[in-house]
Formats: structure tokens, C-alpha cells, sequence
């Protein structure tokens, strides 16, 4: 329990710092804390689980002499009740629905409005109401070279929770790796808790000495299985892989009305990955020839990215330099 409770303190703290805004050396911010905890946590229970499984198949060869069982039955009971306050605490919180279920799960949240900018390589100010729901376009100088931000007012972003709204058949949930975590630990200590007891009334009434390590055991093996999809999806994260909501059919899609639009010549560069929980981040370079408007295309192919759960989309724009010759 000793180990459990440390690394919820710790969990706690990261909670915190994950919070703290950006500055200009975490221009990202701290965000990322969450899922470099979830990551430990999830490494640390794997270590412990292994751990367990050792010592379980050691004490099935040479089952240990066990003294004082009616002590050791009422400790684990204290410890199983303080156990379930702590998973009534995380479900009525709202930290314990965090379940990956592989595309097929559910959501539930409230409509929420981001504000953001565009930034135009030829000066100007520009509205484009129709296409940014009542976000404006900041423009600068410069040639076709420019970047855009997605982010309009009004216009709700779609995260991987969220998709499905639009995509039906499509959808999974958006976890937080952190409380992810921090559930497991919980629950893996309330697993053990539930072990012992078992374990310890079925000496005390058959003398089974041999169940001890055989419940260890499989509370270890359930625990294993129970941190791969944390294991999984934050290593994901932390190496930037394309965010699973990010499936290679929508990004196709995306590919394939880009490259539809009048003036598009072609891409390059496409880059996406998740900074944080719900933020899905993507970089892509557009090659463009005289005959559009890179105000309008440059909104367009933001929200064509938008509309599949990118949240913050950076477009540039490049002139074709073969269509000159």
C-alpha cells in the first residue's frame, strides 16, 4: 500500500504542474506531464506485477508457514474498505471512466467554443464567416510561404471523445493517462486486498496454504493485462504516433478533398500527433499554383482537418515553382 500511496501522491503533484501555463522555454506548456506520469505509473505497476508473479511461483514450490491468520484477515479487510472509498472517490469524480475500448466506446461532454487565429502571408484583414463559424484571419507580410492556426469561434472542436458525433461508427474515448494511472494503482490494490482475504479464509477453513501465491498470481497476471492499453497508449503519445482517432482512412480522406480543391497542387510534410489529452496537433505544407485564393483554401483545408478531431492545424503555403516554366 506504501508503494501505491507514493505514486498517487505523485500523480497528484504532476496533476498540478500539468496545469502551469506555457512559458517561453514550454512554449507547449506542461500538458504533457499527464501522460509522462501515466507512462510510469504504468511501467512502475509492470515492474511490481512481475515482481509478484516471482515471488508467487517461488512460495508455490515452497508454500511459507503462515502465523497469526485472524490479524492478518482483519488488516486486509480494513485495507479492502479503505480501497473502495478510494474507487468511490475516483468514480464519483469522474476519474474512473478513462476506459480505451479500441474505437468502440462512448462519450458524453459538453459543446465547448475555441478561439483562435490565421495568419495570412500578404497583410490584410479578411472574415470568412461561412467557413470559420465567426473566427477572423490575422494576415503578414510575405510571400505565399505563410502558416495558418486552426481555431475559429463558435466552431467545436472534434477530439478523439467527440469524433463520433460526426463519424458515426468511429468513435472512442479520450482518457487522461494520469488519473488512467492513478485508477489502476488503486484498483490493483484493492485486487491484493481482495486476495489475501480470499486466500486467508481458505487456510483457515481448508488449510490451503498453496492459494496465497496461486491468487497472487493471477491478481498479478489481471493486473498485467489491465496496464496495456495505459502502457500502450502513452508510449504512443510520448513517441508521437498518429493520434488513434487519427485513423490512416480519415487522414486519407483529408488527403484526398485537399488535393480536390481548385489551386492545390500537391502536399508535403504531413505531421500529426497528440501533445496532450484531447489535443491533436498537425503541420502540413500545401503547394499552390497562381489560380486560388490562399485566403479561403488555406480555412478550407484547416477545416477539413478540424472536422476529424485536429485541433490545432498549421498550414503553409508554398507557389509551385514548376508552374512558372
Amino acid at each position: 500500500m506504501l508503494f501505491d500511496s507514493t505514486a498517487l501522491i505523485l500523480s497528484l503533484i504532476a496533476s498540478v504542474i500539468a496545469k502551469w501555463p506555457a512559458n517561453s522555454q514550454f512554449t507547449y506548456g506542461f500538458g504533457r506531464v499527464e501522460t509522462l506520469t501515466g507512462f510510469a505509473n504504468a511501467l512502475a505497476l509492470v515492474f511490481a506485477s512481475v515482481g509478484i508473479i516471482w515471488e508467487a511461483c517461488e512460495r508455490m514450490l515452497d508454500p511459507p508457514k503462515l502465523e497469526d491468520l485472524n490479524k492478518l484477515l482483519i488488516v486486509s479487510i480494513l485495507g479492502f474498505l479503505v480501497n473502495l472509498v478510494g474507487i468511490f472517490a475516483f468514480d464519483h469524480g469522474g476519474m474512473g471512466h478513462d476506459h480505451g475500448h479500441g474505437g468502440h466506446g462512448h462519450s458524453h461532454g459538453h459543446e465547448s467554443h475555441s478561439f483562435g487565429h490565421e495568419h495570412e502571408p500578404k497583410g490584410g484583414h479578411s472574415h470568412a464567416d461561412e467557413h470559420s463559424h465567426g473566427g477572423h484571419a490575422h494576415e503578414s507580410h510575405g510571400g505565399h510561404g505563410g502558416h495558418s492556426h486552426g481555431g475559429y469561434a463558435d466552431y467545436e472542436p472534434v477530439t478523439a471523445a467527440s469524433s463520433h458525433h460526426h463519424h458515426g461508427g468511429s468513435h472512442s474515448h479520450s482518457h487522461n493517462p494520469l488519473m488512467h494511472g492513478m485508477f489502476l494503482h488503486v484498483l490493483s490494490d484493492t485486487l491484493g486486498s481482495v486476495g489475501v482475504i480470499i486466500s486467508t479464509l481458505f487456510i483457515m477453513w481448508f488449510g490451503w496454504t498453496w492459494t496465497d501465491p496461486f491468487i497472487s498470481l493471477v491478481i498479478a497476471v489481471l493486473t498485467l493485462v489491465s496496464i496495456w492499453p495505459l502502457l500502450k497508449g502513452s508510449s504512443n503519445t510520448l513517441l508521437q504516433r498518429i493520434p488513434e482517432s487519427l485513423d490512416s482512412y480519415r487522414l486519407s480522406e483529408c488527403y484526398r478533398k485537399i488535393t480536390q480543391m481548385e489551386g492545390v497542387v500537391g502536399y508535403t510534410s504531413p505531421h500529426f500527433w497528440e501533445l496532450s489529452q484531447g489535443k491533436n496537433m498537425g503541420t502540413i505544407k500545401i503547394q499552390i499554383n497562381d489560380r486560388c485564393n490562399p485566403d479561403l483554401l488555406r480555412i478550407k483545408i484547416v477545416a477539413v482537418f478540424r472536422d476529424v478531431g485536429v485541433t490545432d492545424m498549421v498550414v503553409q503555403m508554398e507557389k509551385d515553382v514548376v508552374q512558372g516554366y
